[in-house]
C-alpha cells in the first residue's frame, strides 16, 4: 500500500474511531520505513490526523474553536489587552477563517 491507498482508507472509515485508530497505528509504522521525504511527510501528518479516532468533522469543530479563542483573545492570557483582542477580532475575516466556517 503507499500514502495514495492509506488516504482513501481513511476517507472510507471517517467515524469509525476503533478502525481509524488501528489504521493510525500501520500508518506510522509504514512511514518509520519510506526513504521518500515527501511520501514519508505525507503518512505521518496522516498518522496524526488519526491518532485519535476523529473524524474529519470533528476535526474541523475542534480547529473552528481554537480559532475562536485564539482570535477573541482569550488564548493571550485571562486579561488580554483591548488593542490585542481588537487585532485578533479582526483575523475573523481573513481568507483562513471564512473557508474553514465555510467548509464546516
Amino acid at each position: 500500500m503507499n500514502a495514495a491507498d492509506y488516504e482513501k482508507m481513511a476517507e472510507q472509515f471517517d467515524g469509525n474511531v476503533t478502525m481509524i485508530r488501528l489504521l493510525s497505528k500501520y500508518v506510522r509504522e509504514y512511514a518509520d520505513q519510506i526513504k521518500d521525504n515527501a511520501e514519508r511527510s505525507r503518512m505521518y501528518q496522516l498518522a496524526d490526523r488519526t491518532a485519535h479516532g476523529q473524524s474529519r468533522k470533528e476535526r474541523e469543530w475542534e480547529t473552528l474553536t481554537n480559532a475562536a479563542r485564539t482570535y477573541s483573545g482569550r488564548r493571550a492570557s485571562d486579561n488580554p489587552e483591548p488593542g490585542f483582542v481588537v487585532a485578533m477580532a479582526k483575523k475573523w475575516d481573513d481568507e483562513p477563517a471564512q473557508e474553514a466556517i465555510s467548509n464546516f
